[in-house]
C-alpha cells in the first residue's frame, strides 16, 4: 500500500506504523502531519526508534508528528534521563506516558521547567512521586485543561491528592493506583471541588472499609468505571458501595478485596447493580453461595464477570450455572 493510500484510509495502528516508516524513508514530514490531521491522537504513537534517538543526544525532526509518547526508561542507561523535557520536536504532544523508577519529583519539576507540553490533555508519571510532586502538578497551570490523569505506582498520600483537586479542572478520569492513600486520602479526595469523573482507579492504595465510607458521594456518583481492587474494603466497603447513588456505574474491579460471601450479598442488593456491565470479584473468599446468589437475583446485564481464583468456588460446576441462567442471559466473558 502506498503512502498515499495509508493517508487517505482510515486512522489505525498499522497504518500509522506504516506511515512512520515511509517518514524514515524520507517521506515529506509536513505532508504526513498535514494529512493525519483529524487522525485520534492516541493513533499518532511516537516510534521508539525516534524516541532512542531523542534519548540518545541524536535530534529527531519527525517526532513533531507525533501526538502520543511513551516513555519506558527503568533499565535505560542515558546521559540525561529527562532530555525528552526540552525537545520542541515534542511541543504538539497531546498525550504523555512515563514510565521511570527515576522520575521522582525531581522529573516533575523539570517536566514543568520546560516551555514544551502547552497541549497535554492525558498525563501518566510514575514512578517515585511524592505529594511535593503532586503538588507542584497541581499549580501548573498548563494543566488545568487535563482530562487524564495517572500517577500510579507513586508514594502519594493524603496532602498530594488534596492538592490535585484543590482547584476546578476539566480531569474526567484520575488514576493514583498503588500509592498511600489510606483513609485520609479517601477523605482528601471528597473536598472541597467535587470534581466530575467518569473513571477513578484506586488499585492497593490502602483503603478499607471506612475510607470506602468516606468516597461515596459526589464523587462516585457519576462514574462509569471505579477500580478498588487489592483494597481490604470488606463487608462495610461493600455496604458503603451498595448504597452510593451511582447514575451510570458500568465496571467494577474488586479483586483481592477481602470479601466474602456476605460481602458479596450486601452488594448484590445494590439497586444499581442491574445496570452493570463489567463485575470483577476474583481473588476473594467467595463459595459457590455467591455463585447461587447469582442466579437466583434479579436479571443483570453483565458482560463479563469475574469470579476466578475463589477456592470455594467450583470451576466445573459454578461454569454451567451461570452460563445456562436467564438473569445472566448477555454474558459474553466469564472467568471462574
Amino acid at each position: 500500500m502506498t503512502l498515499a493510500q495509508l493517508l487517505a484510509g482510515p486512522p489505525s495502528l498499522l497504518a500509522w506504523r506504516r506511515i512512520c516508516a515511509a517518514l524514515d524513508d524520507g517521506a515529506d514530514i509536513d505532508a504526513v502531519d498535514a494529512a493525519c490531521a483529524g487522525w485520534p491522537d492516541d493513533v499518532r504513537r511516537a516510534p521508539g526508534r525516534w524516541l532512542r534517538d531523542l534519548l540518545e543526544g541524536r535530534r529527531q525532526p519527525k517526532l513533531r508528528v507525533a501526538r502520543a509518547i511513551d516513555l519506558t526508561l527503568q533499565e535505560t542507561e542515558v546521559a540525561d534521563r529527562l532530555v525528552w523535557t526540552d525537545a520542541p520536536e515534542l511541543t504538539q504532544a497531546t498525550i504523555v506516558r512515563v514510565l521511570d523508577e527515576r522520575l521522582g519529583d525531581e522529573g516533575v519539576e523539570r517536566l514543568l521547567g520546560s516551555a514544551n507540553f502547552l497541549k497535554v490533555e492525558e498525563l501518566a508519571l510514575a514512578s517515585g512521586i511524592t505529594d511535593r510532586g503532586a503538588r507542584l502538578l497541581a499549580e501548573d497551570e498548563r494543566l488545568a485543561g487535563l482530562r487524564c490523569l495517572a500517577l500510579f505506582r507513586n508514594q502519594i498520600g493524603a496532602d498530594g491528592v488534596a492538592a490535585l483537586i484543590a482547584r476546578p479542572s476539566a480531569l474526567r478520569r484520575l488514576l493514583l493506583g498503588r500509592n498511600r492513600l489510606g483513609v485520609a486520602g479517601a477523605r482528601a479526595l471528597t473536598g472541597p471541588n467535587e470534581v466530575s469523573l467518569e473513571l477513578l482507579d484506586l488499585d492497593c492504595d490502602r483503603l478499607d472499609g471506612e475510607a470506602v465510607q468516606a468516597l461515596v458521594g459526589p464523587l462516585m456518583g457519576g462514574l462509569g468505571t471505579l477500580n478498588l481492587s487489592n483494597n481490604p474494603i470488606g463487608l462495610a466497603g461493600c455496604a458503603a458501595l451498595a448504597g452510593c447513588h451511582f447514575s451510570g456505574l458500568e465496571v467494577l474491579y474488586l479483586h483481592g478485596c477481602g470479601l466474602d460471601d456476605e460481602a458479596v450479598a450486601t452488594l448484590l442488593r445494590a439497586p444499581w447493580l442491574p445496570r452493570l456491565k463489567n463485575l470483577a470479584l476474583s481473588d476473594n473468599a467467595l463459595s459457590m453461595a455467591s455463585v447461587e446468589r447469582l442466579v437466583a437475583g434479579p436479571a443483570l446485564e453483565l458482560d463479563e464477570l469475574d469470579i476466578c481464583h475463589n477456592p470455594g468456588i467450583r470451576e466445573d460446576v459454578a461454569g454451567p450455572l451461570l452460563r445456562a441462567a436467564p438473569q445472566l442471559a448477555g454474558l459474553h466473558r466469564l472467568c471462574s
